[in-house]
């Protein structure tokens, strides 16, 4: 593998761990909006009669996405998670199948949504959150797209036609589904940049920190052999003189200092017999 692609596959992986740990910001906030608007829903209070008719769906819809996000958020952790080469494909699959999910089960209730109060206020929420919080090629959100946003539109016009009625819903997604992708598109360029500029950095570190590793290693075996004679590698008179250094160094008051010479008798003698 060159270069090039080990840089592509680990910008791959640093940004799906960044996707997968922000499922748990996405998972909280759905949670919490789930269990609000099931309770309303419980108590009926801002319905009709006929639109009571739907609260059954509304509410076993929202309790479907309560537990989906409980068990992102109870299994989907940095500890439990660590995304690497070998299991990229399968956190990526988890990753767009809850995205997926959650916007599948969002646009089944716009549907709703559009026939009784004409709006579709909800499914343009969470579609502009995912455009803001994951980073992810726009091809992975045209899909999903592709499935939701022709069925909300013609829900419209079958419900209200070209009418009055019908800029409620075609107004402002209109403006907020095309903002969501200018989002979407910039918030997945600049992080890819940053992704990529952080694992050079690191690399460079890395680099850096080896090199002087190294340079210390050379820089005492240097120091080492400047104070070792080369033959017998016995300390030499720099070492000595080192020695000397130290020791006064190491007295806590002026002291005395002797130093013996023994000089042995025809040491060469011995020297040329056994070798140095």
């Amino acid at each position: 593998m060159g270069n090039q692609e080990k840089l592509t596959l680990s910008i791959q992986i640093e940004m799906l761990q960044f996707n997968v740990m922000r499922m748990r910001t996405v998972a909280w906030t759905l949670m919490y909006v789930s269990a609000i608007i099931t309770i309303i829903h419980y108590g009926e209070l801002f319905f009709t009669k006929t639109e009571r008719e739907m609260v059954p769906a509304y509410i076993g819809i929202h309790i479907i996405l309560f537990y989906i996000d409980l068990a992102v958020l109870l299994f989907v952790t940095e500890k439990r998670i660590k995304v690497t080469s070998l299991n990229l494909r399968k956190y990526e699959t988890i990753l767009l199948a809850y995205i997926y999910t959650i916007l599948l089960l969002i646009t089944v209730i716009t549907l709703m949504d559009v026939h009784f109060f004409k709006h579709a206020a909800l499914y343009e929420v969470l579609f502009l959150m995912i455009c803001t919080f994951f980073s992810l090629p726009f091809k992975k959100i045209f899909w999903i797209m592709l499935l939701t946003l022709p069925s909300i539109l013609i829900s419209a016009y079958l419900s209200v036609g070209i009418s009055g009625e019908s800029i409620k819903i075609f107004l402002p997604m209109s403006l907020i589904i095309p903002m969501g992708i200018i989002i979407q598109r910039h918030n997945f360029k600049i992080k890819r940049q940053f992704t990529k500029q952080h694992i050079l950095l690191q690399e460079e570190m890395t680099k850096s920190k080896n090199l002087s590793k190294l340079l210390a290693e050379k820089n005492n075996e240097l120091s080492e052999q400047v104070l070792r004679d080369t033959l017998t590698n016995l300390p030499n008179r720099r070492a000595f003189n080192n020695k000397l250094t130290q020791i006064g160094q190491q007295l806590s008051k002026p002291k005395s200092l002797s130093v013996m010479m023994i000089d042995i008798d025809f040491f060469k003698n011995l020297n040329d017999y056994y070798g140095h």
